[in-house]
């Protein structure tokens, strides 16, 4: 016999001690070891990972955004502009995606050492993908609401009725042929290029339009998406964001809070807007995280994210487990984020009239005329969350929770983002103003103009890392705690059951 036949009687009490000893320290090592200390050097390498550092691998991610990013942009064409102008109810038809490719980086970029703190300009430039578009070109023609035209008249009205019979007549001359309620253009036009009007306005015999045209050029600092071209004024839609920055942040390093890498603490060099009411409020404080999530997360945590075009920050709450590409995340929402709530209080301005023409907030969406210097609302795609009263009032729009939420879907033990999509749509009322002789007919309603969505979702050698190095190594580390655990238990029990049955 290779192994002679093992008598356990023959087995010693003192031996039978040092089997179990051997055992619990196997066990008590496994869980330590297992469940302690490797979890928590994985944890304190992971870290490292997330702390800004010159000449570290999180610093050239921090300064240029490796993963590809899309910008997809989706237009309400205007099926019945001619049976709206009689009191129709508008109806539209999506039209997109138009689809581009969104490079970011920062330049600019200097250290604060003594508050460890790292300021920076960053810039986004919008190349159009041909290919992820389809059969959607920039050339396509779309009818929408004409925004300068209906921000001309919403703004007029708010300083003086008085004042509209007297525009009324001048505004074929301020806008020429792009005059009139809705727009007849390209989808490159309206989002990039371009819709002039005020067209050689300093010539023209009209004093009306000259007025107009002059004030509105002095004001153009004030509204994003006009500028003044020659003699012309200009207004795109999304220009103002393309090759250019949006703003001078302020974010902390991590070197003295790990869990404040790369958190936002000052724009433009204030921590608080002057935007919204209450001063110092809630609504109008800068912060949230920017490029970094934390470490070990958990579902009870909520994460505020700021955004410099509607000049707020967006609260994410846990809402579910999503698996993207077959690994397991948590992902992270916002629903309440335009409701009419006593936490967003502060941002009901009421300087927008509703359908009934009282002025007053509205539940679903968030007024940017303090923001943007336009009088357009902002809301999630196909008003999701919204007062059902404005869904009501346009044909065509169809809210899916799915297609239009808002969210980002974190790695629970990384906190690497696996897939994430910031949704907003920009909306603007129509109605009939007393004065605008073709304007007398229309049926106020809140019309959507275009939503947009910027996504990511993590792959290539990055989605590599994650999958196959951090997680298959943990995933590993959990068997591997578990089988030396129960064999170090076993090999108590086992004592414990021999020193019982044959002694």
């Amino acid at each position: 016999m290779i192994f002679p036949k093992l008598n356990l009687k023959k087995i010693s009490g003192a031996q039978l001690f040092i089997i179990g000893i051997v055992g619990a320290l196997i066990a008590v090592s496994s869980g330590l070891l297992g469940f302690k200390f490797i979890p928590d050097y994985i944890y304190k390498k992971i870290w490292e990972t997330k702390i800004l550092k010159e000449n570290t691998m999180a610093w050239e991610t921090f300064l240029k955004t490796p993963l590809p990013f899309e910008f997809r942009v989706f237009l309400f064409n205007i099926s019945n502009p001619d049976d709206v102008m009689n009191g129709m109810k508008p109806v539209v038809k999506e039209t997109g995606p138009y689809v581009y490719k969104l490079n970011r980086w920062k330049e600019a970029v200097s250290w604060n050492y003594d508050t460890k703190e790292i300021s920076y300009y960053e810039y986004e430039f919008y190349e159009f993908d041909q290919n992820r578009s389809g059969s959607f070109r920039e050339s396509d023609v779309v009818t929408v609401l004409n925004l300068p035209y209906n921000s001309l008249l919403t703004l007029a009205q708010s300083i003086s009725e008085d004042f509209l019979s007297v525009l009324d007549t001048s505004l074929p001359n301020i806008f020429g042929v792009n005059d009139g309620l809705f727009l007849t253009t390209s989808v490159k036009n309206f989002l990039f290029d371009g819709i002039r009007f005020c067209r050689n306005a300093s010539q023209s015999d009209d004093f009306t339009t000259r007025a107009v045209c002059g004030q509105v050029k002095r004001q153009t600092s004030q509204a994003k998406q006009m500028k003044v071209d020659g003699e012309d004024v200009l207004y795109a839609t999304l220009d103002y964001r393309n090759n250019t920055h949006q703003g001078y942040f302020t974010v902390k390093s991590g070197q003295e809070n790990k869990h404040e890498a790369a958190t936002l603490v000052r724009f433009e060099n204030v921590t608080y807007l002057s935007v919204w009411d209450g001063g110092n409020s809630t609504c109008n404080k800068i912060r949230g995280v920017t490029a970094v999530f934390p470490a070990n997360i958990e579902k009870n945590m909520t994460f505020d994210t700021f955004s410099e075009d509607i000049c707020r920050a967006i609260k994410l709450n846990y809402s579910g487990i999503q698996y993207v590409k077959n690994v397991e995340g948590y992902k992270f929402g916002s629903v309440d984020a335009f409701r009419r709530s006593d936490a967003n209080q502060c941002f009901c301005l009421n300087k927008t009239m509703d359908l009934d023409g009282e002025y007053r907030c509205f539940d679903g969406f968030l007024d940017l005329t303090s923001c943007q210097g336009a009088p357009a609302l902002v809301s999630f795609p196909h008003f999701l969350y919204a007062d059902e009263k404005y869904i009501q009032g346009i044909g065509g729009i169809r809210p899916n929770k799915t297609l239009h939420e808002t969210y980002i879907v974190l790695e629970p033990m990384s906190g690497i983002p696996l897939a994430l999509a910031k949704r907003v749509q920009f909306n603007m009322f129509i109605r009939p103003l007393e004065g605008i002789s073709r304007l007398e007919n229309v049926t106020p309603a809140l019309v959507p103009i275009f939503w947009i969505e910027e996504s990511m979702t993590l792959s290539g050698s990055y989605f590599d890392l994650l999958k196959y190095t951090l997680l298959r190594s943990f995933f590993i580390l959990k068997i591997v705690r578990w089988i030396l655990l129960a064999v170090g238990l076993s090999i108590v029990l086992f004592s414990v059951f021999l020193f019982l049955n044959f002694k």
